[in-house]
């Protein structure tokens, strides 16, 4: 199966990967991330909680 993106969704794709990389992110410390692909699954629609 191919994935074909448009160039918006590319570009969102690869911002999203980019602030992730940004993100300290060592054990225990994975808050910043774990919010940043939270209000990315938001952006695309998905509904749900974050429980840490």
């Amino acid at each position: 199966m191919e994935l074909r993106l448009n160039e918006s969704d590319r570009e969102a794709m690869v911002a999203f990967l980019r602030d992730l990389i940004r993100i300290p992110s060592t054990s225990t410390n994975e808050g910043k991330v774990v919010e940043r692909t939270a209000a990315e699954m938001r952006r695309l629609g998905f509904h749900g909680g974050i429980n840490f």
